[in-house]
């Protein structure tokens, strides 16, 4: 057997391994490029950034854009609570109703010589439809006092199937609640207290909004809220609206939702059920 030919197998038997774990290599990186779907997108905005990184055209326009913010924050501050007692009536004795629209009276009160319930709980879920691959699902409870405070809890989960395996993010969040707003047929809350993010990393921030729900004309509801959480220094932005029909103690609801991050967002149809108690 001739030189060259002995060191052409050699050649082959060192590329050979080589070329495997170069295979190997390129095909790990490419399953973890595609295990980053849109969970993984929207809870890497709220990573750190790498030290001696340079900022992105994005955060320096939000840089640029933040006195936008601040305008519509010292605005909320000097008018929204004068305008709110403005429509208020707490000035009249009210209650509860047992639930919405019980014995004909709107949700939020009763005049005083009728006097019902100093309390309401209500408790439901909801799922949630992203995408064909990209679903999740919600619990939420809330409970008010007549002294205009209460607490609430939304839990939310969601699952992402990605070639043959599962990604997951949770969003935890609880606050304490001042009703800023009774009068037939409006209840408006200010919501103020803690929003967690899980899934690759944990993140928990605070968190501040408003809730707000309406009883028009039996047996129609319509809610809606938005919350703004700062999770490791970014915002975490969630919008939620939607309708529904009651029948006695229960309310089917079809609603909407939009949780944005710093670069990304997730939108979902929502149908779900409440429960008054």
């Amino acid at each position: 057997m001739s030189f060259s030919k002995i060191l052409t197998i050699i050649l082959l038997f060192l590329w050979f391994p080589l070329w495997v774990g170069w295979a190997q290599e390129e095909d790990e990186s490419k399953k973890e490029k595609e295990k980053k779907g849109k969970l993984g997108e929207f809870q890497k905005d709220f990573k750190d950034k790498e030290k001696g990184k340079k900022k992105s055209e994005e955060d320096e326009e939000e840089e640029d854009n933040g006195w936008i913010s601040d305008l519509i924050a010292d605005f909320m501050v000097q008018n929204f609570y004068g305008i709110i007692s403005a429509l208020d009536s707490s000035n009249r004795g009210w209650y509860y109703l047992s639930y919405p629209y019980d014995g004909g009276y709107n949700f939020a009160t009763r005049l005083d010589f009728y006097r019902d319930k100093s309390y309401f709980f209500t408790f439901g879920g909801d799922y949630q439809y992203l995408s064909r691959s990209l679903m999740g699902y919600s619990l939420a409870g809330k409970a008010k006092f007549l002294s205009r405070f209460g607490v609430d809890f939304t839990f939310d989960q969601y699952i992402e199937q990605l070639n043959g395996d599962k990604d997951r993010m949770q969003i935890l969040s609880g606050h304490f609640l001042y009703s800023l707003l009774i009068r037939e047929p409006v209840l408006i809350d200010v919501q103020m207290g803690f929003k967690t993010l899980s899934g690759e990393e944990n993140f928990v921030g605070a968190d501040f909004g408003f809730s707000g729900e309406v009883f028009p004309v039996p047996p129609w509801m319509i809610d809606a809220s938005v919350q703004f959480a700062s999770l490791n220094e970014k915002l975490l932005l969630e919008l939620e609206g939607g309708v529904g029909i009651l029948y006695g103690r229960t309310g089917f609801r079809l609603g909407f939702r939009t949780l944005r991050s710093p670069h990304h967002s997730l939108n979902s149809l929502m149908l779900g059920t409440r429960l008054w108690f």
